[in-house]
């Protein structure tokens, strides 16, 4: 057998022989659960487990998954019988609907026949009957007519077509989340920054831009002017007043008020980003528990139950686990511990794989989920980890991407 192709990315298939597919696998780098195509399998893919000569026990399990979950086959012309029948039904509706507004003959028939009644007879006048369902018919000999159907009846065929809903959590689960994971209360900004006079030091120098235009100029003649809108650095703070210069370590340096910068702005905006970070790693900690909770694990890893706070109920007892069913073109699930950390993810970051992330800084790692991004398979997990703020440390974001044993790529997880 010396036409195998095995994939190892979208630009990367390569066409190799047996004996280098078995060289491979005794390296390391190729997995039985890796994609392959060979000539007797007409254009359907498998794995490597499956390739004669390599076959395993596991491998013939595994094909019978493939052909019942993932076929690359061209999609089954449609029958031409099949079109014109249908066509041929529309024609039939619209030629009998148009016969039954236009010939009154058609439509007598279809009144006596089919009980189809005119608009005339129902719409404008009710009648006594149909204001008293009651009362009997009027008349000396005895009429059928036909009953008024109820709302309920009327309505009841659309809901055999609804959605199965999707399981949710209790009341009570959902009070054991919200309590397990509060909001962090901050102080106004006003008040961090004492009414825009005690900024902290460290975030100068900052640059910011100007409200009007100012001229700079040194003991030797020099000088420059900064438009409305130019960027200076602002250096230090004197109550409401601001050491500004034209350049980070520039000596031409001047007062101004902190009103003639975009100073405010700019604080605020470091502000709020520290506050949404705080918010949004609270959501994502408690949209995690819920998904925990659905799977039949415990709120956090690692913990057999979440204890109450006092007068708050119990949380009842876990769910049954829901049975996952794995796709294999995701490659092989990576290894979580006990605690919820992903084992390749966690290598990546104790290697310096994910910028200013610090393992001792790890605020939360999320649920392991199959996501498709940009039409590829992955197995993904996301890690919140502090970051330093003039305000302190607020939670940053980022989604390690990983197929087959091995992290591919982390993607930071922008505010929102």
């Amino acid at each position: 057998m010396n036409h195998i192709q095995i994939y190892f990315s979208d630009d990367d298939v390569r066409s190799m022989n047996i004996s280098e597919v078995q060289a491979l696998l005794k390296k390391g780098e190729l997995n039985k659960s890796d994609w392959a195509l060979i000539d007797e399998w007409e254009g359907e893919w498998g794995t490597v487990g499956e390739i004669p000569g390599i076959n395993t026990k596991a491998g013939s399990e595994n094909k019978m998954r493939r052909k019942t979950s993932r076929t690359l086959e061209a999609p089954k012309k449609k029958s031409p019988l099949l079109f014109f029948f249908i066509i041929g039904i529309f024609v039939f509706v619209g030629i009998s609907v148009s016969l039954y507004f236009i010939l009154p003959p058609v439509r007598d028939f279809a009144h006596k026949t089919i009980g189809i009644q005119a608009p005339s007879e129902t719409a404008g006048n009710p009648r006594s009957e149909d204001l008293n369902p009651s009362a009997e018919p009027s008349g000396s000999s005895p009429s059928v007519r036909p009953q008024a159907q109820s709302p309920q009846a009327v309505s009841s065929p659309s809901a055999s077509f609804s959605e199965p809903a999707q399981p949710s959590l209790t009341p009570q689960e959902e009070a054991q989340v919200v309590s397990q994971f509060p909001y962090k209360v901050f102080p106004p900004l006003v008040e961090a920054v004492k009414n825009w006079t005690a900024i902290p030091t460290k975030l100068f120098p900052l640059p910011v831009a100007v409200a009007k235009e100012l001229n700079f100029s040194d003991q030797t003649g020099g000088s420059i002017s900064v438009p409305v809108g130019g960027t200076v650095f602002v250096n230090a703070q004197r109550g409401p007043q601001l050491l500004i210069g034209p350049g980070r370590s520039s000596r031409m340096q001047t007062y101004v008020t902190i009103d003639d910068t975009t100073l405010k702005n700019v604080v605020t905006k470091i502000y709020e980003t520290n506050v949404n970070g705080w918010n949004r790693l609270v959501e994502k900690q408690r949209q995690d528990a819920r998904d925990r909770i659905l799977a039949g694990m415990p709120i956090v890893p690692g913990d057999v139950a979440v204890s109450a706070p006092v007068n708050q109920p119990t949380s009842g007892p876990v769910r049954p686990r829901p049975v996952l069913k794995i796709d294999p073109s995701f490659g092989t699930k990576p290894r979580v511990d006990n605690r919820g950390r992903v084992a390749v993810a966690l290598a990546s970051i104790r290697a310096n794989g994910l910028e200013d992330c610090q393992e001792q800084f790890i605020q939360r790692w999320g649920v392991l989920k199959q996501e498709r991004i940009q039409g590829r398979p992955y197995w993904t997990v996301e890690v919140s980890f502090l970051v330093d703020s003039i305000f302190g440390r607020f939670p940053k974001d980022a989604k390690a991407l990983i197929r087959n044993g091995r992290l591919e790529k982390w993607v930071v997880v922008e505010d929102a």
